[in-house]
């Protein structure tokens, strides 16, 4: 049971989280150039 709600909360907000460690590289590789 705890694997399967964990499958859910990461397919949820999978995406959120990608876009998130997206937009945390820009900032980082902008900050760095």
């Amino acid at each position: 049971m705890a694997k399967r709600t964990k499958v859910r909360i990461v397919g949820k907000y999978g995406t959120h989280v990608a876009s998130l460690r997206k937009m945390v590289k820009k900032t980082e590789i902008s900050q760095h150039a």
